[in-house]
């Protein structure tokens, strides 16, 4: 959006598709950017980098969009384009 301050940190291509990739330490952030980026993207896969547990979420943005937040471990980013392919 013109006035927002939401950012991505990192988008990957993969299969035609930009994929939106977030970094964070633990949990506790909202992912607006990712939020915002996916309620305008033809799909809806999403990549959290972070601290915790390999998981995958279904959530909703604001927009009642159903997106799949893929949560990878630091030590698992070597596999990042191989987990992103189960997914798409």
């Amino acid at each position: 959006a013109k006035n927002s301050n939401a950012e991505i940190d990192y988008i990957i291509v993969e299969n035609g598709l930009l994929i939106p990739i977030e970094v964070k330490l633990t949990s506790g952030s909202q992912l607006k950017s990712l939020h915002l980026f996916l309620d305008k993207a033809p799909h809806n896969i999403a990549v959290r980098i972070w601290s915790k547990k390999f998981e995958v979420n279904d959530l909703k943005t604001q927009n009642n969009k159903t997106i799949r937040l893929i949560n990878i471990p630091f030590y698992l980013t070597f596999y990042l384009r191989e987990i992103i392919r189960k997914y798409i």
